[in-house]
């Protein structure tokens, strides 16, 4: 396994995913993955996708029931 270090570093949060869904439509157009992460939101995850894939909408929602923080990111592509 991963350290804390080690993953915050890979993936922008001090965990890894775990708990880990995903549903794709029959035709591609909408994939939606559900996974769990400690402590934060894996923001670098969210970047590289952003990067590699200029073209596709991005929505994540996240929540921290333990310190009722919540939020979401979207990148809508122009």
């Amino acid at each position: 396994p991963e350290s804390a270090t080690e993953s915050n570093e890979k993936w922008g949060c001090p965990s890894v995913a775990f708990d880990v869904e995903s549903d794709v439509s029959e035709d591609y157009s909408n994939v939606v993955y559900v996974f769990w992460t400690k402590w934060s939101p894996p923001r670098a995850i969210f970047e590289a996708i952003r990067k590699l894939f200029p073209k596709v909408q991005i929505r994540w929602d996240y929540h921290q029931p333990d310190n009722n923080i919540k939020g979401k990111w979207v990148r809508n592509p122009k």
